[in-house]
């Protein structure tokens, strides 16, 4: 099995995926410092020791950034890396020379890069033959969903769980793992009116032809030693979906149909 890690932070996810037996294709970050982190315990590689050596990575590489230059790379802020086509780039034309490794960029840079690309997209779906990606995962930023954050409504990084899905429409695996605080489930009120954050975003990945399964899971009822609830989507692609459905027993039944229904409402428009 294989997977492509989005938001992968420090590598949380990534290293429990690696556990149950998941390859990772590759992972994208949009912070150098955790991205140094996730390269150190996941890649195999000390971006550390090669910046005090003055040399490049060829496990970790930018999608877009203002320097030519490791070391001020690692320091770079993220919200000012060039726009695509603007900046250097170390992404290259061979896509096996992806596998494995770590992409530090802006998801938007990177949808916008396979969208560009074509023949990189269609060389990665191609490394895993007819049964391409098995699984897409992560965690989109989740401050202002936090009941401990602002919860600003209409902030910038709101817009990042849409861009996950745009990602997924592009690359098509079998799977979607969406992973967020429990305060995405809290609606936002504005002037009387409630946002379902949470509904949204399970629409945004129906729309692209997934069956979303939204959970209210916590992590010490599975064996974590932590009080860690968190709101879970799993979103299956629609044909993998009518495959898996013909072996549903009726309690699998009853606990798709809404997401089903969702889903089937959101294809008619």
């Amino acid at each position: 099995m294989n997977h492509i890690e989005l938001f992968s932070g420090c590598g949380g996810l990534s290293l429990g995926l690696d556990k149950a037996g998941f390859d990772l294709t590759f992972a994208n970050e949009l912070s150098p410092m955790a991205g140094e982190t996730f390269a150190y315990n996941l890649v195999d590689e000390d971006l550390n020791c090669l910046e005090k050596q003055d040399k490049k990575s060829d496990k970790v590489y930018w999608i877009s950034s203002q320097f030519d230059n490791l070391s001020r790379r690692l320091r770079e802020n993220p919200f000012e890396y060039p726009e695509l086509g603007s900046g250097y780039s170390d992404i290259p034309d061979d896509p096996n020379l992806l596998k494995g490794k770590l992409l530090i960029g802006n998801i938007i840079h990177l949808n916008q890069l396979l969208e560009k690309r074509p023949r990189l997209l269609q060389a990665i779906k191609d490394e895993f033959g007819e049964d391409g990606i098995d699984l897409v995962s992560g965690g989109p930023p989740c401050q202002s969903f936090s009941l401990a954050g602002l919860r600003k409504k209409d902030c910038d990084k709101n817009s990042l769980p849409w861009e996950f899905a745009k990602f997924v429409g592009i690359v098509r695996p079998k799977f979607v793992i969406l992973e967020n605080v429990s305060g995405i489930l809290r609606a936002f009120k504005e002037n009387g009116v409630s946002y379902h954050a949470w509904f949204e975003v399970a629409k945004a990945f129906a729309s692209k032809g997934y069956i979303p399964l939204c959970l209210h899971i916590n992590a010490r009822l599975a064996g974590v030693p932590q009080n860690r609830p968190r709101f879970i989507m799993i979103a299956i692609r629609e044909d993998i979906f009518n495959s898996l459905s013909m072996s549903f027993c009726n309690s699998e039944n009853t606990l798709f149909a809404p997401c089903l229904d969702l889903f089937k409402k959101i294809q008619l428009g």
